[in-house]
């Protein structure tokens, strides 16, 4: 951890368990934080601004190399008052910028391998607000990815927020949006995933959806996939109308034979909806 300075953790092997509550486990602010550990089924459990956070002048790095692994974020702070029931996570891959008067920093979480399981209330997993670079990247394994608010590769406030993972039959659930590849706000927000058969749940402004002027872009290379979105208006190629003007939501699907819930995207088609969103699903030559 760092706070006007330099922090480094380094762990060579081992089943390790790393547990705190504010600013550990690879955070900068005013400096640089960074935690390595290159070996083991590793458990990281924090409350806030932790597992790869980069705040004002700064830069936070969590590096996980082999393993099957669990990050933990929350539940200590409640995020009133918008939410009397939920916590502020702001890790994971999490940059944060004070608003309105000073820029972000950057934040990353990279675990190469293993099956792995992120969990986090409000900001967090590849998410960034005001000015900010937030990102989480996963090499390969079969993970799970489950956050409330505002994460998953999403952008909030003149930010960039993004999501990568390589390989892997993954599962995506975020409660509310901007989630999976949404851009609120003049920000931009990626969700990339290249392989396996993945199942993704978003309750709205996700799955590639621009809100407020923002760029959502949601990309599925391949594998038989599951989509789904309680308010689909707002998902899979959405864009919204604000402040005279659109905003771009882009949802590619480039390969296998994938399900939509009702009203939302269709196999093997094209579509638009809102103002400046559109979606494609695609198959390859192979799979026709």
């Amino acid at each position: 951890s760092s706070l006007c300075g330099v922090g480094f953790l380094f762990d060579m092997a081992g089943a390790d368990s790393y547990s705190g509550i504010g600013s550990v486990q690879g955070a900068g602010t005013f400096g640089v934080g960074v935690l390595a550990d290159f070996c083991g089924n590793d458990s990281y459990d924090a409350a806030i601004y932790s597992q790869g956070f980069g705040s004002v002048y700064g830069a936070g790095c969590l590096l996980d190399g082999l393993g099957n692994d669990a990050y933990t974020a929350g539940r200590v702070y409640l995020h009133k008052p918008l939410y009397s029931d939920r916590y502020r996570s702001m890790s994971q891959g999490f940059g944060f910028g004070w608003r309105p008067g000073t820029s972000g920093g950057m934040g990353i979480l990279f675990d190469r391998s293993g099956n792995d399981y992120y969990t986090a209330d409000i900001y967090g997993q590849g998410a960034s607000y005001w000015f900010a670079f937030g990102m989480l990247a996963d090499v390969s394994g079969n993970d799970s990815y489950t956050s409330v608010h505002y994460s998953q590769g999403a952008g909030i406030h003149l930010s960039v927020g993004y999501l990568y993972d390589a390989a892997g039959s993954d599962t995506y659930v975020g409660l509310h949006g901007p989630a999976q590849g949404g851009g609120h706000d003049l920000a931009i927000g990626f969700l990339i995933d290249e392989d396996g058969d993945d199942y993704y749940t978003s309750d709205g402004i996700g799955q590639g959806q621009g809100h407020a002027n923002g760029l959502g872009i949601f990309i599925d290379k391949s594998g038989n996939d599951a989509y789904m979105g309680r308010f689909p208006k707002w998902t899979q190629g959405a864009g919204s109308k604000a402040r005279g003007y659109g905003s771009i939501g882009i949802f590619l699907d480039t390969a296998g034979k994938d399900i939509y819930n009702a009203d939302g995207g269709e196999n093997n088609s094209i579509w638009t909806k809102g103002f400046w969103g559109a979606g494609i699903d695609g198959e390859r030559e192979d799979e026709k």
